[in-house]
């Protein structure tokens, strides 16, 4: 399945990230994290941990650990600029939810 994602490659989460969009694809084969130009971004094959948290009581926001890298990401409705966005509140739990399941094979 192909989650629509804001994300972050960084050691920590502030307001002054840079944010960049995506395609995360979660299926049969290693997650990946793509561009919009469906260049391969990150090769998730590597995850050890995901953590799923609230952003100041507005949306919910994952955090993962692959590796040397972290990644926090979101499953996005629709992103105005890089501004504002509208968080998909239930497609990143079920994102989540994808994610253990990979982890744990």
């Amino acid at each position: 399945m192909n989650y629509k994602v804001i994300y972050h490659i960084g050691p920590e989460f502030n307001t002054s990230m840079k944010i960049s969009k995506g395609v995360l694809q979660v299926g049969d084969g290693v997650p990946e994290l793509m561009s919009p130009s469906n260049d391969v971004v990150v090769c998730l094959d590597d995850i050890h941990s995901v953590i799923l948290f609230r952003v100041n009581g507005l949306g919910r926001m994952l955090k993962l650990d692959n590796g040397s890298i972290t990644i926090y990401l979101t499953v996005y409705r629709i992103v105005i600029g890089n501004l504002l966005a509208v968080v998909n509140f239930i497609k990143t739990g079920t994102l989540k939810g994808a994610l253990e399941q990979y982890i744990s094979r």
